[in-house]
């Protein structure tokens, strides 16, 4: 490995906030290598798989490349995740997308119902959401770790007006060549709108290739085809539909959120209220 050898930037998350797009998106630019692997999740679950292992995601660094990364967004509300980064990675840069929460709650929801992980009865089940969507709770975490200069916070809303713009403010924010622009850029990822129909053979077909997807011995089915695969097997299945994210129910959520988002706005110096007026 060149002299990088271990990530100069993370995107820390949270959940549902387009990382899977950033990661699309980071990956095509020549100065950047990230894993082929999205979430390799060494701050938060694989920890204990030590240092050596969540350097062997970046051997064979080509010799041109400016800036390592590692996007997996279980860091921004693990416990232990902030501690461990500025522990490992004193020097990183951290990149944190921020999207309406109650929206996020919802996407968040939608997308455990699709992996068998929650109840389809919406109004018990989505209120075990709210966590991820507390911002500044977790972002006031990290800074009794890491400097407020280390941190990159970026709006969901500014990436569904100009994805392109967005994308050239995240590249100027690593040092890497701003005028590079990407094929096909779009201003979403893998928007899984519907339920798959037949929920049980989802599934199982989604853990199937899943766990196939992290043994990287297996020769039969190579590692970008697994990862293709487990992203569009919801696109093969027959549709249905998510429960309604009821008025109401947004509101009580909303509610939940009114503390924290003002916390946000203050710390931001940029008013992100109107995330909630709608609904409140």
């Amino acid at each position: 490995m060149n002299n990088l050898e271990s990530p100069s930037f993370l995107g820390i998350g949270p959940y549902k906030t387009a990382t899977t797009w950033m990661h699309t998106y980071l990956e095509k630019h020549p100065d950047i290598l990230l894993p082929v692997k999205k979430e390799i999740n060494y701050f938060s679950f694989n920890y204990d798989n030590g240092w050596d292992w969540y350097l062997s995601h970046y051997h064979n660094q080509p010799q041109d490349i400016k800036c390592v990364g590692d996007i997996s967004p279980s860091y921004f509300s693990h416990d232990q995740a902030p501690q461990r980064i500025a522990k490992m990675l004193p020097g990183a840069k951290l990149i944190i997308i921020l999207r309406n929460p109650v929206d996020r709650a919802y996407s968040h929801y939608c997308m455990d119902l699709r992996l068998g992980k929650a109840s389809d009865d919406i109004e018990s089940e989505i209120f075990q959401f709210i966590e991820d969507g507390l911002y500044f709770k977790h972002i006031s975490r990290y800074l009794s770790f890491i400097p407020r200069s280390r941190l990159c916070v970026v709006l969901f809303d500014d990436l569904k007006k100009n994805p392109a713009t967005f994308l050239k403010n995240l590249y100027e924010s690593l040092g890497v060549d701003s005028g590079f622009h990407p094929p096909s850029l779009q201003s979403r990822v893998y928007a899984k709108k519907t339920l798959p129909k037949f929920t049980s053979t989802y599934q199982k077909s989604y853990r199937t290739f899943r766990d196939a997807q992290r043994q990287k011995s297996n020769p039969i089915i190579p590692v970008k085809l697994k990862e293709w695969i487990i992203d569009n097997l919801h696109e093969l299945m027959p549709k249905g539909e998510y429960p309604e994210f009821s008025h109401l129910l947004r509101r009580e959520v909303a509610v939940q959120y009114r503390q924290d988002v003002e916390e946000l706005s203050n710390w931001l110096g940029k008013n992100c209220n109107d995330w909630l007026e709608r609904y409140l």
